[in-house]
């Protein structure tokens, strides 16, 4: 089977000549739900921008087969949903249902579908009621939540996830797993939090200065207390 990412041999330098990403390689299959873990500068920001497309000179990537190239971007644009570390960089309309409806809405999709989409997505993620709401009026858990929806309502085949427990209590961290773990697309998940990767992941890269060090059950990964002192985990 194609695996739903592939990354072989990708690196990236900015312009001040930092190295952010040191020939990293590695394949993640379809429907796969990894944790991707590493101190500040790590790289996984970088990592994720590449991924998307929005880095240049970054080549070897592959989104279900497709390279992420500059003529493949709106291809692999709709097969990507990128959930943002801070929620309120995705919630800015009056309505909950009019944020989740926008990205179909934006897309071409036709009104009618597009809010059925965005009632769908809202029920997958707990969020049933909440059509009508303020968005800037939610917790900081439904926040998340609502943040998710507007992803999902794009039927993206991959969700990568940018520390999505920042900020949340005990009860909504594990909300948000249970409704992670619920998903059929493939996920990754960037997040200093490791407690929040083990209820959600089955599988951990481990990143220091660009490189992947580690790949493996996030069980033996987490249980590897040499390996995260290391590397600064």
């Amino acid at each position: 089977m194609i695996p739903a990412l592939r990354l072989d041999n990708v690196s990236y330098r900015y312009e001040d000549g930092t190295v952010a990403l040191r020939d990293v390689s590695f394949e993640i299959a379809q429907g796969e739900s990894v944790g991707i873990i590493g101190h500040n500068g790590s790289g996984k920001t970088t990592l994720f921008l590449a991924m998307l497309g929005i880095l240049d000179d970054t080549d070897g990537i592959s989104v279900n087969g497709t390279p992420v190239t500059r003529e493949t971007l709106n291809e692999v644009r709709k097969m990507v949903g990128y959930v943002f570390a801070d929620p309120r960089d995705q919630l800015f309309m009056s309505r909950v249902i009019d944020d989740v409806a926008f990205g179909p809405l934006n897309r071409g999709v036709e009104s009618e579908e597009a809010i059925e989409r965005a009632v769908a997505a809202l029920s997958s993620v707990g969020l049933d009621g909440y059509a009508d709401r303020v968005p800037y009026h939610l917790s900081s858990g439904e926040m998340r939540r609502a943040a998710i929806a507007t992803v999902l309502a794009m039927d993206p085949d991959i969700i990568i996830m940018d520390e999505p427990s920042s900020g949340l209590d005990p009860r909504a961290k594990r909300d948000l797993a249970d409704v992670i773990q619920s998903l059929d697309a493939t996920r990754l998940i960037a997040s200093h939090d490791l407690d929040f990767i083990r209820s959600c992941t089955g599988r951990v890269l481990v990143l220091n200065r660009g490189s992947v060090i580690a790949s493996g059950f996030t069980a033996d990964i987490l249980n590897n207390n040499e390996l995260l002192l290391a590397n600064g985990l």
